[in-house]
C-alpha cells in the first residue's frame, strides 16, 4: 500500500472514476495483477486507470461492475469520463445526439461513428490519435453509443454509402465484424440502415447529421475538413441539409436491399 500515487477524485471524472476503482479494489483485497485476471486484462492498465491516466472503456466498466456486484455504478461514471476527453469542437455533436428523439446520419467515407465497432473505431483513428490518446477517443466514440442501448432510445435512420461498406479499414476479419455488426443493428425496430449505391449520383462530399428534439428545434451538424465540424441551428440551414437528405435518401436502396448487399460484402469482401 505505500508509495502509490495519492488519488484526486474531485479533479475530474476520470479521477474519481480511478479513485472509486481503487477503493472497491482494496476492499476486497486484491492487488492490481490479481484484479487484472480477474477482469482479462493486464495490470499496466488497471494502474493508469486508477490514477486517471487512461480511460476504461464501456466493455471494461460492465465488467467491473459484474465483479463487484455493483448497479451499472462504472457504466455511468464512464460515459462521463469519456465525455472528457473529447474535444470542445465537437461537444455540441455529443450533446445534440444525447437529447435526440431522432437521428438522421449520411456518410460518404465512412461507417458513421454511432454504428462503429471498436476495432473500426481505432482503425479510423489511428492516423490522428496515438497511445493513451488513440484508446481515450477510441472509449469516448464507444460510449456514445449508449444512447442506443436506453429504454427509450432515439430512432436512427443511416444512409451509408456503398463505397464506405466496401473500402477496407483495419485487418479484413475486423472489417468483416463491423459488416456483421451493422447486420445486427439493422434488425432492431429503432435503427434503418440504407446503402447508397456507387450509381448514385450528385450527392453531398460531406458526411452531416439531422437530430429531431422532442421540446427544442431540430439542429444538424456537418463534418468537416480534419474533423472539425460546424454546429447549425439556424431554421433555414436545417431545412437545406433535411432537403438534402431526403434527396440522398431517394437514390438509396431499401432498407431490405441494403441489408442484402452488407451481407454479400461481408461474405465476399
Amino acid at each position: 500500500m505505500t508509495n502509490r500515487k495519492k488519488l484526486q477524485p474531485a479533479e475530474s471524472a476520470k479521477s474519481h472514476y480511478g479513485h472509486r476503482l481503487r477503493k472497491y479494489r482494496d476492499k476486497h483485497g486484491w492487488s492490481q495483477p490479481q484484479f487484472a485476471e480477474k477482469v482479462f486484462c493486464a495490470g499496466d492498465l488497471i494502474s493508469k486507470i486508477e490514477t486517471g491516466v487512461k480511460v476504461a472503456t464501456p466493455d471494461m466498466s460492465r465488467r467491473f461492475d459484474k465483479i463487484f456486484n455493483l448497479d451499472e455504478e462504472f457504466e455511468d461514471l464512464q460515459a462521463l469520463a469519456a465525455e472528457e476527453v473529447i474535444p470542445g469542437w465537437f461537444r455540441p455533436y455529443v450533446e445534440f445526439e444525447r437529447v435526440a428523439t431522432s437521428i438522421r446520419v449520411f456518410d460518404p467515407l465512412h461507417i458513421p461513428g454511432l454504428l462503429q465497432e471498436e476495432p473500426y473505431t481505432r482503425a479510423i483513428l489511428n492516423s490522428r490519435y496515438d497511445g493513451d490518446k488513440l484508446e481515450e477517443a477510441v472509449s469516448a466514440r464507444v460510449a456514445r453509443q449508449a444512447i442506443l442501448h436506453r429504454k427509450r432510445p432515439p430512432w436512427v435512420l443511416v444512409l451509408v454509402s456503398e463505397w464506405a461498406l466496401r473500402r477496407p479499414v483495419g485487418a479484413p476479419e475486423a472489417h468483416r465484424e463491423q459488416l456483421g455488426h451493422l447486420l445486427d443493428l439493422a434488425r432492431r425496430l429503432n435503427i434503418t440502415i440504407q446503402v447508397v449505391p456507387t450509381s448514385a449520383k450528385d450527392f453531398s462530399p460531406a458526411a452531416f447529421t439531422l437530430f429531431s428534439h422532442k421540446e427544442e428545434p431540430d439542429s444538424a451538424y456537418v463534418d468537416g475538413v480534419n474533423g472539425f465540424g460546424l454546429s447549425i441551428t439556424q431554421h433555414e440551414e436545417v431545412e437545406t441539409l433535411r432537403v438534402e437528405f431526403d434527396l440522398i435518401r431517394a437514390s438509396a436502396l431499401s432498407a431490405e436491399d441494403s441489408i442484402e448487399l452488407i451481407r454479400a460484402v461481408m461474405e465476399n469482401p
